[in-house]
């Protein structure tokens, strides 16, 4: 079992290459040769090939979490745990990373178990989604059913009232913005 945190945990001075072949320290016996074409085929599958030998500090935010996203990888875990990996990410590296997961996915026998705030994403990514409100779970299911939820509608957008048709947060009597339950809400995923 492996995990990657919210916040990235990457050494800053060290290389694409060289951070991802940090996940592979606790195999045993595998020879520097076979070390070195894991590394090489985990850069190769996750885009990371033109910067392998870049310090990670010189990377964007997405292009650091696609480095982390391989070096959990490289040791082939059974279940890998991510702690809201889209966080702070834009759609365009959400979108892949999304895709370096799906792959993930389908090419390992890796078992994938998510949390995130951004629901399009855990819905792309899931198989099956658990919603947890204010540390209680709401509802599990499969991700359609999920999405369909009117209890789940509300924690994630507020009720009819406290949303205006453009679904913005609308204002209350005193002309504040009310915002609902929109921040408690948090999906978990599984896929496998």
């Amino acid at each position: 079992m492996v995990r990657t945190y919210q916040s990235l945990r990457l050494f800053p001075d060290m290389t694409v290459a060289e951070n991802i072949a940090v996940g592979l320290t606790a195999a045993v016996g595998l020879r520097r040769a076979g070390r070195d074409l894991r590394v090489k085929e985990a850069i190769e599958a996750h885009g990371l090939w033109s910067i392998r030998r870049t310090p990670v500090k010189g990377l964007s935010y997405g292009q650091q979490r696609r480095v982390e996203i391989a070096r959990a990888l490289i040791g082939s875990p059974r279940v890998l745990l991510l702690d809201e990996p889209a966080a702070g990410l834009g759609e365009n590296d959400t979108a892949d990373l999304a895709q370096a997961l799906s792959a993930a996915r389908e090419t390992t026998a890796c078992a994938i178990v998510l949390i995130d705030h951004d629901v399009d994403f855990v819905i792309k990514m899931s198989d099956r989604v658990a919603v947890l409100h204010q540390g209680r779970v709401v509802r599990i299911g499969a991700p359609s059913e999920v999405q369909q939820d009117p209890m789940v509608a509300e924690i994630y957008l507020g009720t009819a009232a406290e949303v205006d048709s453009d679904g913005q947060a609308a204002p209350d009597e005193s002309g504040d913005a009310v915002a609902g339950s929109q921040s408690s809400g948090q999906a978990a995923a599984a896929t496998s």
